[in-house]
């Protein structure tokens, strides 16, 4: 829409604060609303764009599944979903045999080219949702088995184009899954130069040569490439001086 617009009205968003909000209209016209200061928050907007949907839960990350159905995690209230032709969200506490905890913390969460919901908790692990078939499976690292995740408080998730999913710790590194193998593949302190960062990963992204960009929490960018394992930390300089810490990475692209 173009403006200029007229009679504004003041959005009813609860006990929410609206620092740095900004606001996001899909293709179909739904819009979202965005805010917050180092955690960003995103909640869908009802018809009259000043109400929240999930209006006295604490949304966090949002995606996207085949049928355009959107799943959200929260912080401490578990997952919900909002089918395609539905105006509404609903808790989802996994299947019958399978149940999703409805307090989860969820920090990170991926459809991947299957369509298997992943999803990234703090304390309690990854949880693959196979939403065609509706089971699931909750991993949780496992001292005896050198292929298991990394670490259960969980902050990132990326999938890369060979279909590889890169996860993203808190204290953990980074853990990498090749579903031909079906087993992880941990890179972390104990297996990098002590001059590198692997320890807190907010945010991983590939680029077109294959090579893998991770986020750290306050300890720079960390560059590894695949194909001969190297691994090297960059050191971000500041914009300008008001920035805190500018090696504190929580997004790539």
């Amino acid at each position: 829409p173009l403006g200029p617009f007229k009679n504004g009205r003041k959005m009813n968003i609860g006990k929410y604060n609206q620092i740095d909000p900004a606001a996001f209209i899909d293709d179909d016209g739904q819009a979202y609303y965005t805010w917050g200061q180092f955690t960003a928050k995103m909640a869908k907007l009802k018809p009259n764009n000043t109400e929240f949907h999930l209006e006295n839960t604490n949304t966090h990350v949002m995606t996207e599944d085949s049928q355009g159905n959107l799943w959200v995690g929260t912080l401490s209230g578990g997952l919900y979903y909002k089918e395609k032709a539905s105006e509404s969200f609903k808790g989802f506490t996994g299947f019958k045999d399978f149940p999703i905890p409805s307090d989860l913390i969820v920090e990170a969460i991926h459809v991947d080219h299957q369509d298997n919901l992943w999803v990234g908790s703090y304390g309690k692990g990854l949880y693959i949702i196979d939403l065609k078939d509706s089971t699931s499976v909750n991993l949780m690292p496992d001292i005896r088995n050198p292929y298991s995740i990394g670490f259960q408080d969980i902050l990132s998730i990326f999938q890369d184009r060979k279909g590889g999913i890169w996860i993203g710790t808190d204290g953990g590194g980074v853990s990498y899954y090749e579903k031909q193998f079906n087993n992880f593949r941990r890179i972390t302190n104990q297996n990098v130069s002590k001059e590198v960062s692997i320890e807190q990963i907010r945010s991983i992204a590939t680029d077109k040569d294959g090579k893998v960009w991770i986020g750290t929490s306050g300890q720079g960018l960390t560059l590894y490439e695949p194909k001969n394992r190297d691994v090297e930390t960059i050191y971000l300089p500041p914009i300008h001086a008001n920035i805190g810490n500018p090696n504190r990475v929580v997004s790539l692209h």
